[in-house]
């Protein structure tokens, strides 16, 4: 230390008296000083060389990679972290040593280790979890792991994987209703094609205002526009049921706006579904289940059909059939996880008995017991379908990673199923033919003597896959990846008619291809992220993402929407549900950019920001921003409070879906005919429609996590 002061010192010197003689005792110091440093350099070679390796793999409790985890010397500094396989590697000196793994939501390991010089040490660890704390990848593009007590903003982590059997229910949205107090997932009836989609809400907001993620990417939105009197009418949602329960690890539902970060959709927040990875674990199961219950009106209904007089018969239906088998695959130091599903839900009936007329009046006399007790029938034989629709369908799942270095390691998953559901409409009674449809009464009446009850079949496929590759290169971590999803529904009727289509002579057609919709998406993303060491720790993310999307309608069959007698059919097209008149294809881009900053000013105190630019083909741009923080009082309290703008852009499912709809009115119910026009259409200009442009939001929240015991965690956000 001394010879440097002097060194410098002389430096000084010289450059100020710059005289011979201060310059000979400069150049003889610094000689000795280069000389010293030589020697010392030598000396450092040679501790370095004898320097020992330690070296090993992280594994968490299904064998699986872990990245990461801290591998540390007990007392010190020193060490490393695992990389995306799960190795590490470090240089220790000679001597005997500590070793300290520890990752959130494990038990911490330690390790006595002997080192020698130039000696390879591999010790390979394999973790235990605790069972007390969650790990949270949604909200953070931050390599730091935090706990769900220990973010800026609150997030929700539900390990499906342990609960899946506990619930008593075998689709996602409704297992998720249970157990997600911000989640809130309601089954419709009678109202087209949203009895076969449940419409799934976040913290009390539209169905369109919450974004799905699975593995962290960018999940497709059903190609289904909510109408007819539903839940959130006039939105697109998440198909949730498209995705087998029994393939899904955990959920992570970050309840805070997240347009920033993300991207459209995520008003309401963000729900991450992470996919299973463990291996070498069969899992299969079959589970059924049946409503059984009791109530005067179904006794009716039992007697009726001759089945029993016994007043203690009960009535049993919606059963619920799940069968599923999973198989995780080693595949040298990658993994292949396969999940099939198979779900069979039966229909529930809650209807009451029908009071109003059942057949028209005779000479303006109501006839309807007569006629009734003619035909055998009572009022019971005239009941609507009220409650779930059948529904029967399965998914095959499959999620796989590969390492190929130490650095990058590429990954896939994706899933595809198909679903025919079968729901009921409003029944049509013979009093309740419309207007002029009446001259072909007869012809109905050849039919279905006694009114019918129509049907809307539907069969649903859903598709999607991600393919990527995540590395590193010059410090920055990188994920490179594409999404396709696609969701298709098409719509047949069945005992059904077309009132009009009487008018030609013979014509008995009584089911109908009413045409369909598709929706398809392309997502490609490039994300960066960087550790910077700047006071506590500053992350430094950002990312391109661009989408194209595409949104078709296919038209029904001629019989299932034309009116083949204009000058006197009141009600056109197959009853309850008349077919889409034209076929339309219509595509859009949108490009995104943003910018995300992490900033642990302490070990306390963090602060989070987000900054986000979208352009979209056919709507303009948008600039959203976030702004969260956490300052920790201790291990056992934390506060925390964000504010963020958001922006949700119309779907292409709303720009473009058009179609005509049957609605009944008054009492006696009778059916009209009801529009759904797109934005720019003609209708939409009279009436002084304006263009569609986004949904703005803007939030603040505050709140706190507490964990006063091992075994509690209490969290309140406002």
């Amino acid at each position: 230390m001394k010879k440097n002061i002097i060194y410098s010192l002389l430096l000084s010197v010289n450059y100020k008296t710059k005289t011979t003689f201060m310059k000979k005792i400069f150049y003889l110091q610094e000689g000795k000083v280069i000389l010293c440093m030589i020697f010392l350099l030598g000396i450092s070679l040679i501790t370095f060389a004898q320097n020992g390796t330690v070296q090993g793999t992280v594994k968490d409790a299904n064998g699986q990679p872990v990245a990461g985890a801290s591998v540390l010397l007990d007392g010190t500094k020193k060490g490393t972290t695992s990389d995306a396989a799960g190795n590490y590697t470090f240089q220790v000196a000679p001597g005997k040593h500590t070793l300290v793994i520890s990752y959130v939501g494990t038990e911490s390991q330690r390790k006595e280790i002997t080192v020698s010089a130039n000696e390879n040490i591999v010790n390979d660890f394999q973790l235990v979890n605790t069972g007390e704390l969650s790990m949270v990848t949604v909200g953070s593009r931050s390599s730091t792991v935090r706990t769900r007590t220990q973010t800026p903003v609150p997030v929700d982590v539900i390990e499906i994987s342990q609960v899946v059997n506990d619930i008593g229910q075998v689709e996602l949205s409704q297992i998720l209703n249970f157990i997600a107090p911000s989640f809130q997932s309601a089954r419709q009836t009678i109202s087209d094609g949203t009895d076969h989609v449940d419409p799934a809400q976040l913290r009390g907001l539209g169905t369109d205002q919450v974004l799905v993620l699975v593995n962290g990417k960018r999940r497709h939105q059903s190609a289904l526009v909510n109408v007819n009197g539903t839940v959130n009418r006039g939105s697109v949602g998440t198909d949730m049921s498209a995705i087998p329960a029994t393939a899904i690890e955990r959920i992570e539902i970050l309840r805070d706006g997240a347009a920033a970060q993300y991207g459209s959709d995520a008003i309401a927040g963000v729900i991450n579904i992470v996919l299973k990875k463990r291996t070498g674990v069969l899992e299969a199961g079959i589970s059924y289940g049946k409503y059984i219950t009791s109530y005067e009106k179904n006794y009716a209904l039992y007697k009726i059909a001759g089945k029993t007089d016994d007043p203690s018969v009960k009535v049993r239906d919606g059963g619920n059939l799940q069968a599923s088998v999973g198989y995780g695959f080693k595949i040298n130091k990658g993994q292949l996880n396969l999940t099939g599903e198979y779900i069979k839900r039966d229909a529930t009936n809650r209807t009451g008995t029908y009071t109003g007329a059942v057949y028209p009046n005779v000479n303006n006399v109501n006839r309807d017991d007569s006629i009734m007790s003619a035909r055998g029938l009572t009022r019971n034989s005239f009941d609507m379908n009220v409650g779930n629709s059948e529904m029967k369908g399965g998914n095959l799942f499959f999620n796989f990673t590969y390492p190929t270095s130490g650095k990058t390691e590429l990954y896939s998953f994706g899933g595809y199923g198909k679903k025919d559901g079968r729901a009921a409409g409003f029944y049509r009674y013979p009093s309740g033919i419309p207007g002029n449809a009446k001259i072909y009464a007869p012809q109905a009446f050849s039919l279905y003597p006694n009114g019918f009850l129509p049907f809307i079949n539907s069969d649903l496929t859903d598709a999607a896959i991600t393919m990527g590759a995540r590395t590193k290169f010059n410090q920055w971590d990188a994920d490179f990846s594409y999404t396709y999803g696609m969701s298709k529904f098409d719509f047949t009727i069945d005992n059904s008619v077309n009132y009009s289509q009487f008018f030609i002579a013979g014509n008995r057609q009584t089911s109908f291809d009413a045409g369909g919709l598709q929706f398809g998406q392309n997502v490609f993303n490039a994300d960066l992220s960087r550790k910077y060491n700047v006071l506590n720790g500053l992350n430094v993310a950002g990312g391109v993402e661009f989408r194209l999307e595409n949104f078709q309608v296919r038209a029904g069959e001629e019989a299932s929407y034309k009116n083949y007698d204009p000058p006197t059919a009141a009600a056109a097209g197959a009853q309850v549900f008349s077919g889409f008149i034209n076929s339309n294809d219509n595509n859009r881009n949108a490009i995104g950019i943003y910018i995300d900053l992490e900033q642990d000013f302490t070990d306390k105190f963090l602060v989070t920001g987000a900054l986000r630019f979208e352009n979209y083909s056919d709507f303009g741009s948008t600039l959203n921003y976030k702004l969260a923080s956490r300052y920790k009082f201790g291990e056992a309290f934390n506060v925390r409070a964000s504010v963020t703008s958001g922006f949700r852009a119309p779907s292409m499912q709303q720009r473009f879906y058009t179609r005509t709809s049957t609605l009944f009115v008054g009492n006696p119910l009778m059916p009209i005919q009801a529009g759904t026009f797109t934005n720019g259409s003609v209708p939409a200009q009279i009436l002084g429609i304006p263009t569609l442009q986004e949904e703005t939001s803007n939030s603040y929240s505050i709140g706190f996590a507490a964990k006063p015991f091992k075994s509690l965690e209490l969290t309140v956000d406002a």
